[in-house]
């Protein structure tokens, strides 16, 4: 009876989230990012002439198989993967086929991910229904509903998949004598082939080695298997290069594509001393995020459900598990899966791997205050009520990313959409679109290849031939393509934050490195959805979670409603099109750092920009050299404020040939700043800018101090003084 009930309660959840993954994905037939730019890239290639393969291609099939073992990727040694992503490109390009049987194929894969994370929860808790639980939490957070439109690039509920099956697997056969043969080829199939799919799959070996300490405390054939595996985990490339691909490199993962980056990118960035090199080179959002993928309300529960001490009762339990062997596990898996990632984190969905273990102890402690507030007892009944209440907000919020992520997409697509409409009537086929946005490759999909996207950004995108990220590239970019192609800029615009802004905004319409003609705004995304946590208003708006799919969160305002709406969320952004016209481009980036040479030297701080250096003159001020634009620096220098040269010698020299005079007795020198404003000559001396009337003579600080002239003014900057004269010469 006991195992007909069980197997009803698996197919229903199977059949549920299966039917509900295909519909939930069906509302939306389009591709999405990261799927998109890969079959955009097929179809369409850098200039429209793609590769495109498809299945009616003869050997395809042996093509994708062969060049992804044979070979490590900029991402990584993945060739499951990307056999798995390559097979979905050629599937989508070959006319005829149906998306909506991919689709089925990808709602099964989730619903035995379902599947088997309830039966892993329910290892754990008193009840089938927390199981439930604990499987909604997870399939409902940003990091899965969100990846969940990408159906080829990266299946996230696979990866899922193949770290609880094994463990399933491993479960069978330490307790069942029956068909342990069929269960042990099994799990060594899929710990020989999770590696190969991502590379964090491989730390299920580390669970088992820990599960079988706990079983039994000593060294058993399981562990010795597990090592192994982890091993080939550690060095997915050996075993093939052996057997069949001896040009393949013999890394460790560590050091192989993506991964390896990371890495290198959180020790760099370390400095100091050991223990600060350690904690600089965290990435401590990740934390924060894992926090927040969950409903505030519902940790808040669970955390009382363990802190209580009357939560740690042990009676009812129908777990097979030793109960606090069971939670030390968990937060063991919790801890292997997370830790990594405060080294290499950059996407949310990367912690889909931890939100397995995070997800099934909240629900435990979810349910442990449950089961303290029961009785007849009047008090306990109304605390029960208090609980159910607070649990209704907490699961109808989390329900609510499911339809926040829905909204999100469904607007992102139709701005895509609307776009790629304008480009197609408005420009001519084959003109290039510079964007700082990444899903500017989705308009080209949706516009069936006819705008040719380029990027001001490096970071995700799917060429790096196509990025046009400093000064230098776009100059070349144009001159390649004058008279031949017309070029545009598409500027991706909202609210950067500081943060944000000087790499993910337009660089060179923010910084007018180019002459060009604003077309204007073609195209305002606006998406709005709701939220019931209360406490998820207290939030930071940089931690609201990006309910879409891929690399594109930087593209859009994702946070809390700009009109303060409460309890509501908004997606935005505008798209605002400029057609270059000039091929002459400023050598101006903001992104390149500044470092500071030399200060006043003869009223001047000198600062080393890239291989120039720049002196900037102290009486202007406070100068934020991120914002200078080239029309200021062309300002500055008319002004002889600012003197560029390519050597230290040569801004020096420049700055000598500015009108300035030399105290020989230490007093401060003067440095004409600008001359004949409205009469008036603007002087530089000591820490304050002085203004006197042309023709009256040089300036000397004993005639100030003497009032010798007809009429002075004096200030610490330009904007102090220069409205003293506009009053002076308009009550004249």
């Amino acid at each position: 009876m006991m195992a007909n009930h069980r197997l009803a309660i698996l197919t229903c959840l199977w059949l549920l989230v299966t039917s509900g993954f295909f519909l939930f994905r069906s509302s939306t037939p389009l591709l999405v990012w990261s799927d998109s730019p890969a079959l955009s890239a097929n179809l369409y290639g850098s200039y429209g002439l793609g590769p495109r393969h498809t299945f009616n291609e003869p050997g395809v099939t042996r093509q994708i198989f062969l060049e992804y073992f044979q070979g490590v990727t900029t991402t990584g040694y993945r060739p499951v993967n990307f056999i798995i992503h390559n097979a979905g490109v050629a599937f989508f390009s070959t006319p005829g086929f149906s998306p909506y049987l991919w689709f089925a194929v990808v709602g099964m894969i989730v619903g035995f991910t379902s599947v088997c994370m309830f039966l892993i929860a329910r290892r754990y808790t008193r009840s089938d229904l927390t199981a439930i639980l604990a499987v909604f939490l997870l399939l409902c957070t940003p990091a899965v509903a969100g990846q969940g439109w990408v159906i080829f690039s990266g299946i996230r509920t696979l990866d899922l998949l193949l770290i609880c099956l094994p463990l399933l697997l491993y479960w069978k056969i330490v307790e069942t004598a029956q068909h342990s043969g069929w269960y042990l080829a099994a799990l060594c199939a899929l710990l020989l082939v999770g590696p190969w799919y991502r590379e964090f799959v491989g730390s299920v070996n580390i669970l088992i080695i820990f599960l079988e300490i706990q079983r039994v405390r000593r060294p058993t054939p399981m562990m010795g298997l597990a090592g192994l595996f982890f091993l080939h985990a550690l060095f997915p490339t050996a075993l093939l290069k052996l057997l069949a691909f001896p040009n393949l490199p013999l890394q460790p993962v560590f050091a192989l594509g993506q991964l390896g980056v990371q890495i290198q990118l959180g020790s760099a960035s370390a400095g100091g001393s050991a223990i600060g090199q350690f904690l600089g080179s965290m990435r401590w959002r990740a934390l924060f995020t894992l926090l927040v993928s969950l409903p505030p309300t519902m940790i808040a529960l669970a955390l009382i459900g363990y802190l209580l001490p009357s939560g740690w009762r042990r009676t009812g339990s129908s777990s097979s598990e030793v109960v606090y062997g069971g939670y030390v596990f968990l937060v063991f898996w919790l801890l292997v899966f997370f830790l990594p990632f405060l080294r290499v984190y950059t996407l949310q969905a990367h912690l889909s791997y931890p939100l397995i273990p995070f997800s099934i102890l909240v629900a435990i402690g979810v349910e442990r205050l449950w089961q303290m507030t029961g009785g007849q007892n009047h008090s306990r009944r109304i605390l029960r009520y208090a609980v159910a209440l607070i649990l209704a907000i907490a699961v109808g919020d989390h329900f609510l990313n499911v339809y926040g992520s829905y909204r999100t997409v469904r607007g992102i697509i139709k701005g895509d959409l609307a776009v790629a409409d304008w480009f197609k009537t408005h420009v001519p086929k084959g003109s290039i679109v510079i964007c700082n946005a990444v899903h500017v490759e989705d308009i080209r999909l949706f516009s069936d290849g006819h705008i040719v996207p380029y990027w001001t950004v490096e970071a995700g995108i799917v060429e790096l031939i196509r990025a046009v990220a400093t000064p230098a590239k776009l100059g070349e970019l144009l001159v390649r393509n004058h008279n031949s192609r017309n070029v545009y800029f598409l500027d991706v615009d909202y609210k950067f934050t500081p943060d944000k802004v000087y790499y993910h905004s337009h660089k060179y319409v923010r910084n007018e490195n180019v002459a060009m003609k604003k077309i204007g705004l073609i195209h305002t995304t606006r998406v709005r959805y709701p939220y019931l946590d209360p406490l998820r208003a207290f939030i930071p708006g940089s931690y609201v979670l990006f309910l879409g799919a891929g690399d594109t969160e930087n593209d859009f305002y994702h946070g809390p409603a700009q009109d303060g709406t409460p309890f509501m969320r908004e997606l935005y952004a505008e798209y605002h099109v400029y057609q270059v016209t000039g091929t002459e481009v400023a050598p101006w980036d903001p992104n390149i750092p500044w470092r500071l040479v030399e200060e006043s030297y003869k009223g001047f701080n000198i600062l080393g920009y890239g291989d120039q250096y720049i002196a900037v003159g102290q009486a202007l001020g406070p100068v934020d050299l991120r914002r200078l634009t080239p029309r200021m620096v062309n300002d500055f220098q008319a002004r002889r404020g600012i003197a560029i040269g390519n050597s230290l010698d040569e801004v020096k020299q420049l700055v000598s040939q500015f009108p300035q005079v030399q105290r020989s007795d230490g007093a401060p020198g003067r440095v004409l700043v600008e001359e004949g404003y409205k009469g008036f000559n603007l002087v530089r001396y000591g820490e304050k800018i002085y203004a006197i009337p042309q023709g009256e003579g040089a300036f000397a600080i004993e005639r100030i101090e003497k009032n010798d002239y007809t009429r002075w003014f004096s200030g610490g900057s330009l904007d102090d003084v220069k409205p003293l004269i506009d009053s002076s010469t308009s009550h004249k």
